[in-house]
């Protein structure tokens, strides 16, 4: 099926029933330099970490999390070196920490100051642990025991800014426990750093570690007809015949290899990695299948303009070895330098043939044509 193309006013396109329909541009989350630096150090992919608490071997996995995991929980509020930090602990695990120390097997109905000693006490040999290797103070400040009336969609620091969500899974061997840490940028520094001596996944030697491999983030693609690419002009808005961004524009799928790719949130300088994905279907390029007898063509010029080429409009590209891509982790960022919305390249068959920016016209994906380059060369 052709691509829709219309000339438009700069912010509006005329609908088949003569309404208006509103051209507007996706509105992407912003993330600071430095919080993508933590990031990308912090979401690698690691062996889980071992330690010992409660005269047991225990081995810490984590992903990072956008909102709340569990339905309920017991939260306490932390001060780590002055750092925000609120946690929210599977009751199981509480129950576990309670019977080890206090042989206890519940805070019960305990408000206040009270229940902040019994938690606190409960999990002092952790905290203990923590302040050793991040050689900074882990404070309890409060706690209480959530219900499902008080569940949260999004937690907040002090001063209103979003909180960094991570899940945070404790095994003993025999039982895994949920957690969650929702903590403020001082504490992702603080936790950017501390992982450094948590060692990524590294394998067994390989001489094809340094192998490059092209990851190109491709918004979707539309086939036209010659003649109607030979029109294009400013302001045009070409709608997508199959877009790789979500319904919501606020995901996408990046391919590498022909089955591979990352699904990823879309950000104002770059793409959060979200999930790897694998069987992609690939894409069925019938170009050069067999005509349809019924339909072939004559070699006049006038049915040689009906012929199709697919657009491609491209996001941008990064180069990674190997090695760095079997690292990366939920949470990674592919840093663009640019905004992805407003530097789309637009190619024919590879060649770069303009610029255009990302517009949602009434919940479908469009790209609206900045420039167009001479073909002559």
């Amino acid at each position: 099926m052709m691509a829709s193309v219309a000339k438009v006013l700069p912010r509006h396109i005329p609908a088949a029933d003569g309404s208006i329909q509103a051209v507007r541009r996706p509105v992407l989350r912003k993330l600071r330099r430095e919080q993508v630096q933590y990031l990308n150090r912090i979401c690698v992919s690691r062996p889980p970490l071992s330690f010992s608490w409660l005269s047991k071997d225990w081995y810490l996995e984590l992903t990072p999390v956008e909102r709340p995991q569990l339905a309920f929980s017991e939260q306490v509020q932390v001060d780590w070196g002055g750092a925000e930090i609120i946690l929210r602990i599977e009751p199981s695990l509480v129950a576990t920490a309670l019977h080890g120390v206090l042989q206890a097997d519940s805070a019960g109905v305990l408000v206040g100051e009270i229940r902040n000693l019994l938690i606190d006490a409960a999990f002092m040999e952790l905290s203990e642990l923590i302040e050793s290797c991040f050689r900074k103070r882990f404070r309890l400040v409060a706690t209480f025991e959530e219900t499902d009336e008080y569940f949260s969609s999004r937690f907040q620091s002090k001063d209103g800014s979003k909180l960094h969500g991570w899940q945070l899974i404790f095994s003993d061997g025999r039982s895994d426990y949920r957690c969650e840490a929702w903590i403020d940028d001082l504490a992702l520094g603080f936790f950017a750093d501390a992982v450094r001596v948590w060692p990524s996944h590294s394998g067994e030697p390989d001489y094809w570690q340094n192998l490059p491999i092209p990851i190109a983030i491709c918004a979707g693609w539309t086939d036209l007809a010659l003649q109607t690419l030979q029109r294009l002009q400013l302001n045009d808005v070409i709608l997508l015949d199959e877009c790789l961004i979500d319904q919501y524009q606020q995901n996408v799928v990046v391919r590498f290899g022909k089955r591979f790719g990352i699904r990823g949130e879309l950000l104002q300088s770059g793409i959060k990695v979200t999930d790897f994905i694998e069987g992609i279907m690939e894409d069925i390029d019938d170009f050069n299948g067999p005509l349809d007898e019924a339909n072939q063509l004559d070699q006049s010029h006038s049915d040689l303009d009906q012929i199709s080429v697919r657009l491609h409009f491209d996001l941008g590209e990064r180069m990674l070895t190997l090695a760095d891509l079997k690292t990366v982790a939920p949470g990674y960022i592919f840093e663009l330098g640019r905004e992805p919305r407003r530097a789309v390249t637009i190619r024919v068959n590879g060649r770069k043939i303009g610029e255009g920016e990302l517009v949602d016209i009434d919940g479908s994906i469009g790209v609206s044509i900045l420039a167009i380059h001479s073909m002559s060369n």
